[in-house]
């Protein structure tokens, strides 16, 4: 088998289908654009755009536990507005959903109820 002219573009993107991109079939029929160009599609952060390797993690590892969907199509790894939208929408209820669990009482919490234990036994 000929070796292939960039092996690192290959390693690159053999970690990003370890990764689960490529299985978004529904990204088919959706407006495609490039993973590159989606700091110039998103709001700015803190008056700056955000970084495309940040694009590139939100792809491979997820933000909040949250993958945003992408496929390579002609051998360019791509997602979608609407990707980016559901993206969005998961991020924000992962990062805003109530949570189950309770915090841990604070110093000041423990000390109130010693408190009212002592209050209750004497």
């Amino acid at each position: 088998m000929p070796s292939s002219p960039n092996p690192k573009s290959d390693r690159r993107r053999d970690s990003y289908l370890a990764a689960g991109v490529g299985q978004m079939s529904r990204l088919h029929d959706e407006q495609l654009i490039p993973v590159r160009e989606i700091p110039k599609r998103v709001c700015k952060r803190e008056g700056k755009d955000i970084s495309v390797q940040a694009a590139y993690r939100w792809v491979r590892r997820g933000l909040a536990g949250v993958k945003l969907e992408a496929i390579y199509h002609a051998g360019v790894l791509c997602t979608s507005i609407e990707a980016l939208e559901r993206f969005d929408d998961r991020v924000t209820q992962a990062r805003c959903g109530k949570s189950t669990e309770q915090a841990p009482p604070t110093k000041a919490a423990n000390e109130r109820m010693k408190l009212k234990l002592r209050r209750a036994l004497a």
